[in-house]
């Protein structure tokens, strides 16, 4: 247990992401119903964010919170999904969208598939960091001042998030499938190119 705080400590101030660690750590204590470690996650994720709130300087907005941001920001969180590759302008900002919907809704079909996270599977751990990457990317979304809904691009060290997404989606996929030795490879190959 000291291990896990240690390093989610460390995660916790490497990035901003770095919280969602205590999030999962939250989430994995609720489906095996260890309450002292939820109340513990719980607790440590409550004074990382007082003191995030405390050293954070307020930041310059030019915009409100309205509807129009809202819908940016869900587009440009779909999206996201999709940027694994640099798509041409023709493509833009259509084939990112429809993509990354798909990549969301396969992710869903497979959490709702796989017992809503069975903490007894091995692979449900996957499934975690699959969900810590979207929830990343839903904080990237968030943060992006610039964010203009379709007109949005993705700045290019973001691409990461959806690349290690995709890549262990498919993996999931592919091996809760079963699939053949021929189709798991096509799969690969897709992702890949």
């Amino acid at each position: 247990m000291k291990w896990v705080l240690l390093i989610g400590l460390l995660a916790s101030f490497s990035y901003g992401n770095g919280l969602l660690v205590w999030v999962i750590g939250i989430l994995v204590s609720l489906i095996q119903a260890n309450y002292k470690r939820l109340f513990l996650y719980f607790g440590v994720l409550a004074t990382l964010l007082l003191f995030y709130f405390f050293q954070e300087t307020p930041a310059d907005s030019s915009h409100g919170i309205d509807a129009k941001f809202l819908v940016d920001i869900v587009l440009y969180f779909i999206q996201i999904h999709a940027y694994f590759i640099n798509w041409p302008g023709y493509a833009l900002p259509w084939a990112p969208l429809v993509i990354g919907a798909g990549i969301i809704a396969l992710f869903g079909y497979v959490l709702i598939k796989s017992k809503l996270l069975d903490p007894k599977s091995e692979k449900s751990y996957l499934l975690f960091y699959l969900l810590f990457l979207s929830l990343s990317m839903a904080l990237i979304s968030l943060a992006r001042a610039s964010v203009d809904g379709l007109t949005a691009n993705v700045v290019d060290h973001y691409k990461i998030y959806s690349c290690l997404f995709l890549g262990c989606l498919v993996y999931y996929t592919t091996e809760q499938l079963k699939l053949s030795t021929r189709w798991s490879y096509s799969f690969w190959l897709l992702v890949y190119s």
